[in-house]
């Protein structure tokens, strides 16, 4: 087989109702040049059978079964085995457009970027990305792009998903094995790793939506993103202080959240509490202030200093 030019990488545990569509999604792509790494992250149900159907189907598929680690060790294990010139991230519930390759791969060589995004569509579960015509690709400074995306604000999210990259950048690098929020914790680390981005106007990558998904469950694990914001902020004070404000806004909306996810199922932590609390309390006036921050952010400042935690509490339960 010759050398590939883009590797997708698909992590997969227990994925067996979502995961042929995934890879049918990559195998209908009008761009030719790529390998797609499946990698079995220790999976109990259909997985690792699909898994072996589909490199049975197509040369270009290659698996990795391995023990369960988790969505970082499962993506790690991807990169290591990649031989694209290019890496792309499809997890195993989502689905590519035809033209994702094509387009990204493009915009890639033709604008010598070594990292193009495209916007997430948000879908059920028949994703419809509509007519994909020429579009103007925008070259976004990637610090002033970390800022928005910090400020949620961008068109294109924190997500390693929907993007084409360099595989140089991943050299010497990987996703923190054991945390959740893992993209939240690299993406600023391999953007500013670079001058520009190119970013597509149009989503390419649908991220499907339902009751499976992270996002729709709670559990001890979603405080990972308390951690996720404390390094970043760390990190960003030490490296680009310019971005200080837009991690600080980031930090304060991570511990808001739990804050809200604990009140609304009801679950009582008092440690969990008392640490969002804290990081509310000392962000909440700058965040006000601040007219890069979202109007969303600023009224949820403007609340937790005025109502307290009775009013916090309330919005959560009704919201």
């Amino acid at each position: 087989m010759e050398t590939p030019t883009v590797s997708v990488i698909v992590p997969a545990y227990n994925a067996g109702k979502y995961l042929p569509a995934a890879i049918e999604s990559v195998r209908a792509q009008t761009y030719s040049g790529w390998e797609l790494i499946l990698v079995d992250d220790g999976s109990t149900d259909s997985t690792p059978a699909i898994c072996d159907n589909a490199v049975l189907a197509d040369s270009r598929i290659r698996v990795v079964h391995k023990r369960n680690g988790g969505l970082s060790s499962a993506r790690n294990a991807g990169i290591r085995v990649a031989g694209g010139e290019y890496l792309t991230f499809l997890d195993a519930d989502d689905m590519l457009a035809p033209s994702f390759l094509e387009i990204m791969v493009g915009v890639a060589w033709r604008e010598k970027e070594e990292i193009v995004a495209s916007p997430l569509l948000h879908s059920g579960d028949e994703p419809d990305f509509g007519g994909i015509e020429d579009m103007e690709v925008q070259r976004e400074d990637s610090v002033e792009l970390v800022e928005k995306i910090l400020y949620q604000t961008a068109a294109v999210e924190c997500s390693v998903c929907g993007k084409l990259y360099n595989r140089k950048l991943w050299e010497n690098t990987g996703f923190r094995e054991g945390t959740g929020y893992e993209d939240l914790d690299v993406f600023y680390r391999i953007m500013l790793r670079v001058g520009k981005v190119g970013v597509v106007p149009q989503p390419l990558y649908c991220y499907r939506q339902h009751p499976d998904s992270y996002i729709h469950t709670f559990s001890r694990k979603r405080a990972d993103v308390l951690d996720v914001t404390d390094r970043m902020l760390a990190w960003v004070g030490k490296n680009y202080p310019q971005l200080v404000p837009a991690a600080e806004d980031r930090r304060m909306s991570a511990h808001f959240n739990i804050l809200s996810l604990l009140y609304r199922n009801r679950v009582r932590d008092n440690e969990l509490e008392e640490r969002c609390w804290r990081v509310i309390r000392e962000q909440c006036v700058k965040s006000m202030l601040n007219g890069k921050v979202r109007f969303k952010n600023r009224l949820g400042a403007l609340v937790a200093l005025v109502g307290g935690r009775p009013l916090v509490r309330l919005l959560s339960m009704i919201i």
